[in-house]
C-alpha cells in the first residue's frame, strides 16, 4: 500500500468523523441524534475496515455499513420518543390538576340559616330560608368599564333562594 493511499484514507476518515462530530454539538431532536450516531458509527466502521490489507474498499464498505445500520437500530430504541411523551403527559396532567386547585374557589362554610346565627324558633314556621355558601378564592378580574383596572376577588358568597333550594 502506498503512502498516498494511506494518507487519503486517513483524510477521508477524519473528514467523516469531524462531520459526524459537528452533529454531536447540536443534535437535539430524535432524528438528529439517530443521524449523528449513524454517521459516527459508519465513520468508525470505515476506519476499522481501512486497517485490512486485502480488499480494503470492500472491508471499509462492509464495516462502515454494518456499524451504521447497527447504530441506527440501537439509536431508534435508545432515543424512544414514547417515554418522553408519556413523561410530558404525566407532567401536564399534574400541572393541570394543580392549576385547577388554584383556580377554583374553595368552600369554607355553608348553611341553611342566617349567616352566623340561628333563626328564632318563634319565626322558623313563618320564614322559609334558602341556603348560603361562603367560598375562599384568589382571582384577578378585569373591570368591564375600564381595561386598566383589575380587581382581586378573595371571597365569594352564594345565596340560594328558598324556591330553588327546595326543588
Amino acid at each position: 500500500m502506498s503512502a498516498s493511499n494511506k494518507l487519503k484514507n486517513i483524510l477521508n476518515c477524519s473528514f467523516i468523523i469531524s462531520f459526524g462530530f459537528s452533529f454531536l454539538g447540536c443534535a437535539t431532536t430524535m432524528k438528529e441524534k439517530i443521524v449523528r450516531n449513524t454517521l459516527l458509527a459508519g465513520a468508525a466502521g470505515v476506519a476499522v475496515g481501512s486497517t485490512k490489507e486485502q480488499y480494503k474498499s470492500s472491508h471499509e464498505l462492509m464495516y462502515g455499513a454494518t456499524a451504521a445500520a447497527l447504530a441506527a437500530i440501537a439509536s431508534v430504541y435508545y432515543y424512544d420518543p414514547d417515554r418522553e411523551i408519556e413523561a410530558y403527559k404525566k407532567e401536564t396532567e399534574s400541572l393541570k390538576s394543580k392549576l385547577d386547585q388554584v383556580a377554583k374557589p374553595t368552600l369554607i362554610e355553608q348553611g341553611s340559616s342566617l349567616f352566623k346565627a340561628q333563626v328564632p324558633s318563634s319565626l322558623s314556621k313563618l320564614v322559609q330560608l334558602g341556603e348560603w355558601k361562603h367560598y375562599k378564592m384568589d382571582e384577578w378580574v378585569q373591570d368591564a368599564n375600564n381595561p386598566n383596572l383589575w380587581l382581586r376577588q378573595v371571597e365569594m358568597y352564594e345565596v340560594v333562594p328558598p324556591s330553588s333550594y327546595n326543588q
